[in-house]
């Protein structure tokens, strides 16, 4: 009888308590529940200092890791806080909300509640590890890459395209840098990906335009964003290079390819003639399309046109499935790169 009371007690406190959400420690971002708690380390790929509604400032940000990215607001960092994270760095976040937000996933911190999170530069290899990868297979992708290359039959892009491809380096590169920090194919793998369905769309091109020149085109395709191999830092997770901050991934691929060209030919004696080589130089430094979006020139032969639409193409087909693959349970998104609300719900609807 005298363990009554205690009974008694029991029942009546567990129905008034609050459960205590549970964090999950190191769930891979895929993965992330919404309204859930979680905790672990992800790399910063993005970083911006904003003003919300009420004039107050939180950083805008993104991490990632291997599998994917998510949404980063930390509410009352400010210039200061800003100065003291760069892409690339690791944070370890703990006891963290995730929302979702306008049909995305978010990661929600307080500057204030320092408990809540740590901020440290990582090694090279602890960054690279934390990187998202591309979906497709990379050996798939270095084999689409040489049978473009296969298909040039003039005699000196196809020794240009050999060179460059050829060389150890710039292989490692091309396999594992992204196309893009932010806007499109921004994961490991994500250049290659893009050069070699660039490359795939010009082939198609020159079927459908017989008047363009097949090699020139390809050729253009293969080494449009060559100069990307210089513009990013893996070790720092995808930050920009030094000459990837002054000139920018177009003059550097300029840059490469005419070194390449004079290489060829002061030291190999091989031949190149000097309009194909304008012409190829023109198809890199144009295929941004205008000068708002970033091209010193415009599109001035037919080659340049279509080499610049086939970029667009994949670039914007790539945020489309992107968005897709990304939604949670919306038929619509907003895709902060394409500037519009788009529709992602299932197909067969």
């Amino acid at each position: 009888m005298d363990q009554t009371p205690t009974q008694t007690q029991t029942p009546t406190q567990t129905q008034t308590q609050t459960p205590t959400p549970t964090s999950t420690t190191n769930l891979a971002i895929r993965d992330f529940p919404t309204n859930g708690i979680v905790s672990g380390k992800y790399l910063l790929l993005d970083s911006r200092l904003k003003t919300d509604k009420n004039g107050k400032p939180y950083i805008n940000g993104v991490l990632g890791d291997n599998t994917g990215k998510i949404s980063l607001k930390i509410w009352g960092a400010g210039q200061e806080f800003q100065e003291q994270i760069t892409p690339g760095c690791v944070i370890e976040i703990r006891n963290a909300q995730v929302r979702e937000f306008n049909g995305f996933l978010q990661i929600e911190l307080d500057a204030a509640r320092k408990n809540t999170y740590q901020i440290y530069e990582a090694d090279s290899e602890e960054v690279i590890a934390l990187l998202p990868v591309t979906p497709s297979d990379r050996d798939e992708l270095w084999q689409q890459i040489e049978t473009a290359v296969a298909s040039v039959t003039a005699t000196h892009y196809k020794n240009l395209l050999q060179r460059i491809f050829g060389n150890k380096e710039t292989q490692r590169l091309f396999r594992n840098i992204p196309a893009g920090a932010r806007k499109h194919h921004a994961y490991i793998g994500g250049l290659m990906e893009h050069t070699a369905r660039v490359a795939a769309l010009c082939v198609k091109m020159a079927q459908v335009y017989p008047e363009a020149d097949h090699n020139l085109l390809v050729a253009g395709a293969l080494l449009h964003d060559i100069g990307k191999i210089e513009t990013y830092n893996l070790s720092r997770g995808f930050d920009m290079t030094d000459d990837g901050r002054f000139f920018g991934h177009l003059v550097i691929g300029a840059r490469l390819v005419e070194q390449e060209i004079t290489r060829m030919r002061t030291d190999e004696g091989l031949a190149f003639p000097e309009q194909a080589a304008q012409k190829l130089l023109h198809l890199l430094l144009s295929h941004h399309g205008t000068l708002e979006w970033g091209s010193p020139v415009e599109p001035l032969i037919l080659e340049a046109c279509l080499l610049h639409h086939a970029d667009n193409l994949d670039a914007q087909a790539m945020r489309f499935g992107a968005a897709r693959r990304d939604a949670v349970g919306k038929d619509w998104v907003y895709d902060e790169t394409l500037a519009r609300t788009i529709f992602v719900g299932d197909a067969d609807v």
